[in-house]
């Protein structure tokens, strides 16, 4: 627990907590988590160095070194006309995503509100058979992939 965490900090500041006793292999996919008076829980990538994760922070209260090893869920929702992938990651969040349209890098867009990756159709779209694959990797390097064959 570090200070009162009903009162707010001017700016931000540097935490670093010791991750010594985490194994090597693990120390890459440490992420500080800060849970507050109302039980939400924010997550902080930072920098490791020296056995210390530092991360700037803007709110006093209680932190805590979590380890996230699990990869983004990616479920296609529809592909009618677009394509809509819904993305979540439990821990350190969305960190990249790149959407291959028969093979060839398509523009894809992320609403992050919603937990959404969207295609919609254009010239790439091919009359008959076409594929689809989106990339997606949390904030500590965790990546999952989906193949679809779709027909137009």
């Amino acid at each position: 627990h570090i200070g009162n965490e009903y009162v707010p900090l001017k700016g931000s500041i540097i935490l670093s907590l010791n991750i010594a006793l985490i194994p090597q292999k693990y120390k890459l996919k440490a992420v500080i988590c800060h849970k507050n008076y109302k039980n939400k829980i924010k997550v902080y990538t930072g920098t490791v160095s020296d056995n210390f994760l530092s991360v700037f922070i803007k709110d006093l209260g209680r932190y805590y070194v979590d380890i996230d090893t699990v990869p983004p869920k990616i479920k296609l929702l529809k592909k009618d006309g677009i394509l809509k992938f819904e993305v979540i990651d439990a821990l350190s969040g969305l960190h990249d995503y790149k959407g291959f349209i028969n093979n060839q890098p398509a523009i894809f867009a992320y609403d992050a509100k919603k937990n959404l990756i969207y295609y919609k159709f254009d010239k790439l779209i091919q009359k008959g058979e076409n594929t689809a694959a989106l990339l997606v990797t949390d904030a500590v390097g965790n990546s999952s992939v989906i193949k679809i064959i779709f027909y137009n």
